[in-house]
């Protein structure tokens, strides 16, 4: 008897040995005819484990199958297994065991529930490249220095690079060396799921993601620009180009450029969320992307936006129609999608020859915050404008506003 854990040492249990052998049979062939099973009493109660031990009919094979279950049955007692509640112990071996590859399964799914599509994907692919690296490991034997090498090989890869598309892992021709930005989101969505893990007891300790900063691991790679704000001359070209063959991504860009919202923002508001009356544009919760939110914004409609507002008629469409499809009147009942908005964008930007400049629709934000900067406008008002909740939110859409400053001819008073 086992005084920890009150359970007898288990036992196979074979019946007894055949007698009488009928012709043409053998011993071992009649003996593994007779049920088996495991026997063992735990807390004074007999308890009997079969499996599927008596479909096998080879001697050999339902001796072997029995042993490989009377080890595992001695393996989950020692380990805590209790027989009247099997549940509790499956729940307690998965937290134990989890490999890194089942819970970053459980993880996404979990985050699906509270954000949205793109974030999911972005922890998705930084977790699929950790799952690359260490494909059979097990969450709770992590450490900082497994975090910490995987990071530093990455900063400093030379082999052909793989990217996650459609759940497709693709291989490409270069090799694509982490940059600092790249380095910094990857820190952060380590961080976030072990500190899940952490809380589903999957891993027990602190977070081995939150040492990550004082190790001081910094990419020199220099990240191709993007979401560069446009300059005057080229945000000339791109809206003249666009209002004479796409004024779908015309009218797209421009609500950016008066409103601030998000391209996601845009290409999902409908006729429902605009107040004609008070010409103000209500975005709903559904609609934004900070999650957190518990009141509804209210935007008001600048003149420039609501002249197009009136040009387009959109008082006379029904109110579930969207403010942006792909319907040669602009409104319609499905929605262009933010993609799609950004491709016909990209398809101007060629025929320009500016695609190498990192304009995205993003630049619109940056640019318009730029203008608005140097038009007088206060700090406080353009991050009100951006439903910014911080201003260190707001710099970021203004610090390359000295981009266009050239200093090189001025000449420095003497000491």
């Amino acid at each position: 008897m086992n005084g920890v854990n009150n359970y007898t040492e288990p036992r196979l249990v074979k019946g007894k040995e055949p007698k009488n052998i009928p012709k043409g049979s053998t011993k071992e062939k009649e003996w593994a005819k007779k049920p088996w099973y495991i026997n063992y009493s735990f807390n004074g109660k007999q308890y009997r484990v079969k499996g599927d031990l008596n479909r096998i009919k080879d001697y050999k094979e339902k001796a072997y199958q029995g042993e490989v279950l009377l080890q595992s049955i001695k393996n989950d007692l020692k380990n805590g297994f209790d027989p009247t509640n099997p549940e509790a112990f499956l729940v307690k071996y998965t937290q134990e065991t989890i490999t890194l590859s089942d819970a970053v399964g459980k993880y996404l799914e979990d985050i699906k529930l509270y954000n949205r599509p793109k974030t999911v994907q972005s922890y998705h692919s930084k977790l699929r490249y950790l799952i690359e690296e260490y494909p059979n490991k097990q969450v709770q034997s992590f450490s900082i220095n497994d975090i910490e090498t995987y990071i530093r090989k990455k900063i400093h890869n030379t082999e052909p690079a793989k990217i996650f598309m459609n759940n497709k892992s693709v291989q490409l021709e270069k090799a694509i060396p982490w940059t600092h930005n790249t380095v910094r989101t990857a820190k952060g969505v380590f961080r976030a799921f072990f500190q899940w893990c952490i809380n589903n007891n999957y891993y027990k300790g602190k977070n081995p993601s939150a040492k990550l900063e004082s190790k001081k691991i910094r990419s020199e790679v220099e990240a191709k620009p993007r979401h560069v704000p446009f300059t005057k001359e080229d945000v000339s070209k791109v809206m003249g180009y666009l209002d004479q063959h796409d004024k779908l991504t015309a009218f797209f860009c421009r609500f950016i450029n008066s409103t601030c919202l998000r391209p996601g923002e845009v290409s999902k508001l409908k006729i429902k969320d605009i107040d004609f009356l008070n010409q103000q544009i209500v975005v709903p919760l559904s609609v934004t992307k900070n999650t957190k939110k518990a009141t509804i914004d209210r935007i008001n409609i600048e003149p420039n936006l609501f002249r197009e507002f009136t040009r387009l008629e959109f008082e006379k469409y029904p109110k579930d129609y969207f403010l942006t499809s792909n319907s040669e009147t602009i409104v319609g009942t499905s929605s262009i999608g933010s993609n799609s908005a950004y491709k016909r964008f990209v398809k101007a930007l060629k025929a320009l020859e500016l695609d190498g400049k990192g304009y995205t629709l993003y630049s619109f934000k940056h640019y318009t915050n730029i203008q608005r900067l140097n038009s007088g406008w206060s700090i406080s008002e353009i991050m009100k404008a951006n439903r910014h909740s911080s201003v260190s939110m707001t710099d970021k859409y203004l610090r390359q506003i000295n981009r266009d400053t050239d200093i090189s001819k001025k000449e420095v008073p003497a000491i």
